[in-house]
């Protein structure tokens, strides 16, 4: 099941498979997006990603994603 959430600053989804996650992101803005993954044991990881200066982001998750995952990704406004 894949469940979908987004805004125009953010994505939140659950994704599952075997092995480590290969994701790329085209976002309407281009800039620093912080994401954050939630295991289904409830450990969170959080790391800052630029895209490129289209707006894609392109991502590995290097943790055996088996059982589900959450993962959310937010603009960072810069100040």
């Amino acid at each position: 099941m894949f469940a979908l959430e987004s805004t125009r600053e953010r994505v939140r989804y659950n994704s599952d498979g075997f092995g480590p996650g290969e994701f790329q992101w085209r976002f309407p803005q281009p800039g620093t997006y912080e994401v954050i993954t939630t295991n289904n044991l409830g450990k969170r990881k959080r790391i800052a990603m630029r895209t490129d200066e289209n707006g894609l982001l392109s991502m590995r998750i290097d943790q055996d994603i088996v059982q589900p995952f959450t993962i959310e990704l937010k603009f960072h406004h810069s100040e």
